[in-house]
């Protein structure tokens, strides 16, 4: 990405870089998102649909391309716009397939719905929003890992925020330590057993960096 390259491009250059070995095959999201304008350009290899979402309308970005590693193939380049006080949601497959306490799957229509009930647009209260509601819906019990992010468009004065868990931090909720970024100050890492805010460098970041923070 650091070349100019399109999302698309992107991961056109991957598939073509013999990434996987024989047999394997992954999804992805490349997104690149500017949290001044909203305007947020991606590629989907069939990914779980990203989901924008502002209060009581949630849409999804659904994949530009196959699956890494299926076909030779390519990748279009979306573009959309996040309105003020609307969030970005990217997720990975173990959030809509975590099995309920009855066995069946938490499931997308889940996971939209309760977005489109949120009357908030803070990245750090929305993850936990949707960690709590999993887990009591799962009985912290899961099979696959989860990975969530969240990027909110604020006020321009405010900026953006981004929180993120990653799989084992999402795993283990009751512990759970939520990266959250405001563009104007330094990271935060909030441990969620004692509500303690360690300072961490500031600098750029790439949206789904593991124990990172989000994207500036």
């Amino acid at each position: 990405m650091r070349s100019g390259q399109q999302p698309g491009e992107a991961l056109g250059w991957l598939d073509n870089h013999d990434a996987l070995a024989p047999g394997q095959f992954l999804t992805a999201i490349v997104a690149l998102v500017d949290t001044r304008t909203g305007v947020v350009r991606y590629a989907n290899a069939g990914h779980p649909p990203p989901r924008p979402a502002t209060a009581g309308s949630v849409v999804e970005l659904a994949p530009t391309g196959p699956l890494l590693g299926v076909v030779p193939a390519t990748w279009q380049t979306r573009t959309v716009t996040m309105d003020k006080h609307s969030v970005l949601v990217v997720y990975t497959g173990g959030l809509p397939e975590a099995r309920n306490l009855d066995r069946s799957f938490y499931g997308e229509k889940r996971v939209a719905s309760l977005l489109a009930e949120m009357t908030t647009d803070d990245a750090g209260s929305i993850l936990k929003t949707v960690l709590d509601d999993l887990g009591a819906a799962t009985g912290f019990r899961r099979a696959d890992d989860v990975t969530l992010v969240v990027v909110s468009r604020q006020d321009p004065d405010l900026s953006s925020s981004c929180a993120s868990a990653p799989p084992r931090q999402a795993a283990r909720h009751g512990q759970e330590r939520v990266l959250a970024r405001q563009q104007r100050g330094s990271a935060k890492q909030v441990d969620g057993n004692t509500g303690r805010a360690h300072g961490r460098p500031r600098g750029p970041a790439r949206l789904g960096d593991r124990g990172r923070s989000c994207p500036s």
